[in-house]
């Protein structure tokens, strides 16, 4: 009977090993395994029988002119370490190793439970023994030398595509504790290679030609390294080209052991130092060998298994006795706090059966530097102010002698969240327009101005799509004042509408303005509003000024009964601080300056209880 054709390649390539899986399957059914927050389970692994994993490794290379290096002579030398203990405890094993969903460029996808050679599992690795740096060095046979042990080297190459600077995997590289390869593969590349490499990595494009398909490797190293000890240099390039992860505490590096990195004097050591300083050994001297940098890496690892090992508990002990002091001292502090609290609250109870006066507590304001321009209302100089008020530029105001008309524009091309702000304006502050300024001059706005008759003009500016600075300019003498605007939330944002807003004239709230510049702000945010607010629409426009932040709310009130009153804001809401005031109009070549924050950061910032509003 002839066999269909598969489908794709992919299922040809796993067409050999798909019927003994499925076998395996329905005798003993899939193995379950603890679900982890950041690893997912690469696939399904089952015991086999000892054929299959001669199966897997039969096309490795081991010719003796493979490495262009004395490491055959090294191993000659007989240098490895024999172990004295065997392990005493085991736990379950568990899947870990992952393959990654979300791949690049290439499109890789995520491989099926059909594996290409079922693996044998790992050997149990306790984690929490001490003797778990023991390793399996004595062979029995010349057979065992090939198999799988439960630490694992790898290395890999990379060729460049696109521009050359982006990294593919080219061959892939696993070598056992025994220093035998047990694995070794050229990938065939997704995309059209643009640089070989191969004066380091070794690569050629025949090797290419002849390689497997990306999939099948990655599913095949996938399998060989769920749940064992993964040893490599630099791991992190070579888990990222081949798309896999691994538990980190089953990862030794030897670029970022602390042993290692003392011969560089804390810097990450290249491998070629590490095996020239360490074991004697030259490697890397023309085209990088992939089979030889793992067999560095796994000698590196086997000489120094115990020291790692140790060092490893040896951190996790120091974390947990930090966690365990951390919270012991939380506790005692709240003991304390309780204590105090305690105490406190019996000397306030004593002094109140002593009738002694409540104490009132400390705040910024409380402690507020006095200034000397400060108002108070009984004050021998608040004629002279009121005569002063008298004769500043907003006296035709506040004498109702001037109507108040405001001309409202913005920077140029003013993008959507400032536009719908200027047009918001326009609803609040009665008698206002708002208008492009289409590239015109902050002095031509104000002479064109002029001759329409508006005694104001906002000009609203922006940064980083936000509205960020308000220039506010009263005709035809002045004055300017430039304010930074801050948490500007529109209608919209405030979940408002803004047809809630009526025609009639708000009134105005002035609060906490006690200084003469103060005075003078406040005198140029009321001549925007009309003298005659109209009490029926029940509207109220707020400036409070707290520590030198003018907030701005818009709010329409309601009278419940007697006693309550109800408020709903309307918005929109921001806030302003004052950064300098200007004689006259707008001029920043020769204009006269009253009060400004620029250049005077750190005079102005002296104390945080001086104010200036």
């Amino acid at each position: 009977m002839v066999n269909k054709k598969p489908k794709n390649s992919k299922e040809h390539a796993n067409d050999t090993g798909s019927k003994a899986t499925q076998q395996l399957l329905k005798n003993q059914g899939t193995m379950k395994t603890k679900k982890k927050r950041k690893f997912k389970p690469a696939g399904i692994i089952q015991d086999k029988p000892k054929d299959s994993l001669h199966k897997l490794v039969s096309n490795v290379r081991r010719s003796k002119d493979e490495v262009s290096s004395n490491w055959q002579a090294f191993l000659a030398s007989g240098q490895l370490p024999k172990s004295s203990k065997p392990v005493s405890k085991k736990i379950a094993p568990q899947s870990n190793t992952s393959i990654k969903e979300d791949s690049n460029r290439q499109g890789f996808s995520k491989p099926s439970h059909k594996a290409v050679a079922v693996i044998p599992e790992a050997p149990t690795v306790d984690f929490t023994s001490d003797d778990s740096y023991v390793t399996e060095l004595d062979p029995k046979t010349e057979a065992q030398k090939h198999e799988l042990t439960r630490c694992i080297a790898m290395d890999c190459e990379m060729v460049g595509v696109f521009d050359g600077k982006e990294s593919i995997l080219a061959r892939v590289s696993l070598v056992n504790q025994h220093g035998e390869c047990v694995y070794d593969r050229f990938v065939k590349p997704k995309e059209k290679v643009a640089d070989y490499r191969t004066k380091v990595s070794g690569v050629r494009p025949s090797d290419l030609k002849r390689g497997e398909e990306f999939e099948v490797v990655q599913r095949e190293v996938a399998a060989i390294l769920d749940g064992r000890i993964l040893v490599g240099h630099a791991l992190r390039n070579d888990m990222k080209v081949l798309l896999i992860n691994h538990p980190p505490k089953m990862i030794r590096d030897t670029s970022r052991f602390r042993l290692f990195r003392n011969i560089t004097n804390g810097r990450t050591p290249s491998l070629k130092k590490l095996a020239q300083e360490i074991l004697g050994v030259t490697i890397q001297t023309g085209e990088h060998s992939s089979v030889e940098d793992a067999k560095a890496t796994m000698q590196l690892y086997n000489l120094y298994q115990k020291e790692w090992e140790e060092h490893r508990m040896q951190k996790k002990v120091k974390r947990r006795k930090n966690a365990i002091a951390a919270a012991v001292g939380q506790s005692k502090t709240w003991a304390k706090s309780k204590k105090t609290f305690k105490a406190k609250k019996a000397l306030r109870k004593k002094r109140e059966e002593e009738g002694a006066p409540k104490q009132v507590p400390h705040t910024i304001e409380s402690l507020r530097v006095p200034d000397e321009t400060t108002v108070h209302i009984t004050d021998e100089k608040q004629l002279e102010i009121e005569k002063d008020h008298e004769l500043d530029e907003l006296s035709t105001y506040f004498s109702q002698e001037v109507e108040p008309k405001v001309l409202i524009t913005y920077c140029d091309n003013p993008l959507k969240k400032t536009r719908i702000f200027g047009r918001e304006l326009t609803r609040i502050i009665p008698n206002s327009i708002s208008l492009y300024r289409n590239r015109s001059g902050t002095k031509k706005i104000c002479q064109s101005a002029i001759r329409e008759g508006f005694t104001d003009v906002i000009i609203i500016n922006e940064d980083m799509r936000q509205p960020n600075g308000l220039l506010l300019i009263h005709l035809p003498n002045g004055p300017t004042a430039h304010f930074r605007l801050s948490n500007v939330r529109i209608t919209p944002e405030l979940k408002r509408n803004h047809r809630e807003i009526t025609h009639h004239r708000p009134e105005v709230i002035l609060n906490n303005f006690t200084t003469r510049l103060g005075l003078t702000v406040s005198r140029m945010l009321a001549s925007l509003f009309h003298f005659d607010p109209q009490f029926k629409g029940r509207r109220a426009v707020t400036f409070h000024n707290q520590r030198d932040y003018i907030f701005f709310r818009h709010h329409r009130y309601e009278f419940k009964n007697g006693k309550r009153v109800a408020l709903r804001e309307l918005g929109p809401r921001f806030t302003m601080k004052l950064r300098s005031l200007q004689h006259g109009t707008f001029d920043s070549k020769t204009g006269e300056y009253e009060w400004t924050s620029e250049g005077r950061r750190h005079e102005i910032e002296t104390s945080r209880r001086k104010f200036f509003l």
